[in-house]
């Protein structure tokens, strides 16, 4: 299948932001790497900014079209890892780079890029909320807290390790193994 050509300016933009770095990279060079006029590239966005929240969006896309892969877990514990490494993958696959630039346009200038997934992250939230449940029922993980609250703790362990992970430019490539072995710590996880 032939990619559009708004996906053609956004693959060209995040690979030259993971090259360069964000600031470095104007529109002028998106549109030359991708043959395309100015006009052509706001008619798809208003700012390279705006490819960075497009992307954003992505993410939260990755993770519900993955829900299917947790399906095919035994464990609850394996499931609910299975839940949160394509949004973990996600972070890894764009780099330090591109997942810095998301946090700082958020910080300075609250885009929206977090606040427009509210729905799905309550949505993905209640399926890990009775997957912990689950889990503690079925004895496979010690820690009885409520089961929200554990859940808000794994999430806010990830992207602890994804924000440290951009701050101290640190290997990205262990990050999930990190995440994945703290969130087995936080829930208990019997071997």
């Amino acid at each position: 299948m032939e990619k559009s050509t708004k996906e053609l300016i956004s693959e060209a933009a995040i690979d030259l932001f993971n090259e360069h770095g964000f600031e470095e990279v104007s529109v002028n060079e998106i549109i030359d790497v991708v043959g395309v006029s100015k006009r052509t590239f706001y008619y798809h966005f208003k700012s390279k900014e705006e490819i960075l929240e497009e992307f954003y969006k992505m993410r939260a896309e990755i993770t519900v079209s993955k829900l299917a892969i947790m399906v095919g877990k035994k464990s609850n514990v394996d499931k609910l890892i299975a839940l949160h490494r394509p949004r973990i993958e996600h972070f890894t696959k764009v780099g330090h780079n591109i997942s810095r630039q998301i946090i700082i346009s958020n910080l300075q200038d609250n885009k929206g890029t977090f606040r427009h997934t509210k729905q799905v992250r309550e949505k993905i939230r209640d399926i890990e909320v009775d997957l912990i449940k689950k889990a503690q029922e079925a004895n496979e993980i010690t820690n009885q807290g409520d089961a929200g609250n554990l859940s808000d703790i794994l999430i806010k362990n990830m992207m602890g390790h994804i924000i440290m992970c951009v701050i101290e430019e640190s290997d990205i490539d262990n990050l999930i193994p990190k995440i994945e072995k703290d969130a087995k710590i936080i829930l208990g996880v019997k071997y």
